[in-house]
């Protein structure tokens, strides 16, 4: 799962936004990174839930419930980039319509809420696997380390735009 958000997350962002000069690379490398962070969300669910007993109740950790909302809201994320597609290269009207520029708007912002809240599900996830003894210490660093790395991308990214 760290892949597909962390990695894939952040090239994604960098195809779609910072590489728009060359924009039909940069759509074809952004739905292929989607189809790739899509599969690999997909397989990571579906073992998470297995291990787990493919049950999330009140019982289970934040991590559990807050990487099954992600889960289920990635899925959807995925539907709603290929919709978007279809919709800029099927439907008969120009291309900067208004539901257009909609349709993909809400795949912009929907993704990047997700990309975000999977920031959380990432550092929750490093502190309940890596804390031992109820030592957090390595978890949170671990946390840390990824969400500010990804940030930093972040960062670069925009200063370089």
């Amino acid at each position: 799962m760290w892949g597909a958000w962390a990695l894939i997350g952040i090239l994604q962002i960098y195809t779609n936004r910072y590489l728009r000069h060359k924009w039909q690379w940069s759509k074809t490398m952004h739905a292929i990174l989607g189809f790739f962070a899509g599969a690999l969300m997909i397989t990571a669910g579906f073992i998470a839930l297995k291990v787990g007993g493919w049950t999330i109740n009140s019982n289970s950790s934040l991590h559990a419930k807050a990487g099954f909302a992600t889960f289920i809201l990635g899925v959807l994320l995925m539907l709603g980039g290929i919709t978007a597609n279809i919709c800029r290269q099927k439907v008969n009207h120009p291309w900067n319509t208004k539901r257009a520029l909609i349709v993909g708007k809400v795949h912009k912002w929907f993704g990047r809420g997700i990309v975000l809240a999977s920031q959380f599900v990432i550092g929750t996830g490093a502190v309940n696997f890596y804390t031992y003894d109820n030592e957090p210490t390595i978890g949170w660093t671990i946390a840390g380390v990824s969400a500010g790395l990804f940030f930093l991308f972040l960062i670069i990214g925009e200063v370089r735009y």
